[in-house]
């Protein structure tokens, strides 16, 4: 799992497909919440503190229309 200032990141992470099983059955008892799957589990933290400083804009969330265009305008200028 990546971690960043002391939070867990679910996303990117690996994840085992021996876990499968384990997120249907949460999913199916409506434990929707990912922190609470993945703290049930045992992983390992990459700390990204260092790459966050570095790039802040590869950890941007793109939940929205506007999100999604700001992270195509970056793209956009680091290609060019």
């Amino acid at each position: 799992m990546a971690e960043l200032e002391g939070r867990i990141l679910p996303f990117p992470g690996i994840y085992s497909v021996d876990l499968l099983s384990k997120i249907q059955l949460t999913i199916q008892e409506n434990k929707l919440k990912f922190q609470q799957f993945i703290q049930s589990c045992a992983y390992e933290k990459l700390n990204m503190d260092a790459e966050f400083q570095q790039n802040p804009e590869f950890f941007q969330n793109i939940n929205t229309l506007e999100e999604k265009e700001k992270a195509q305008f970056w793209l956009k200028k680091t290609i060019d």
